[in-house]
């Protein structure tokens, strides 16, 4: 019989499976694809959860510098953050969208006559706005910022530090 936990970190979802044979030990699964990795993959720690948990913290602090995106392809995952929106306010000149999945990503901010190329606002949780570049969608957009700010790495990384 297995046991299943889930986790999340920086907005990325798994699942610790517990194995039996031909010892005890933990595997990562990836709950966006289903998919499951042999023991000890990558150097994840399989003995506990909150080992597995902190192995991955730690790759994407140290290995990945806080790039979410470069997390998700070390893990065979879609590059596209996974986010969910919500419009909380329409004006006439534009729509404010609270975001929901995305670390540390809060609101944006669209001008209703937005074109590709266009910068538009993003507001993280510690109240900072950012200029990004509208690539046609939200999803492709939050990736795009997720992938490139270096500031973004930044706050990511001190996330998960603080938390530790």
């Amino acid at each position: 019989m297995a046991t299943h936990t889930k986790f999340e970190v920086a907005g990325t979802h798994f699942q610790a499976i517990r194995v039996l044979k031909p010892r005890p030990h933990w595997l990562v699964h990836t709950t966006e694809t289903s998919q499951t990795f042999q023991a000890g993959a990558g150097g994840i720690k399989n003995t506990s959860v909150p080992a597995m948990k902190k192995s991955i913290e730690d790759i994407l602090v140290i290995a990945y510098k806080g790039d979410i995106t470069r997390l998700r392809k070390g893990f065979e995952l879609p590059a596209t953050l996974p986010v969910s929106f919500e419009l909380v306010q329409g004006h006439p000149d534009f729509n404010d969208y609270d975001l929901i999945g995305p670390p540390l990503m809060k609101r944006l901010t669209v001008p209703i006559h937005v074109e590709r190329g266009d910068t538009i606002n993003l507001y993280l949780v510690d109240g900072m706005k950012h200029g990004v570049t509208w690539l046609g969608n939200i999803p492709d957009t939050l990736t795009a910022f997720a992938a490139e700010s270096r500031q973004y790495h930044r706050l990511i990384v001190e996330s998960l530090t603080k938390a530790a």
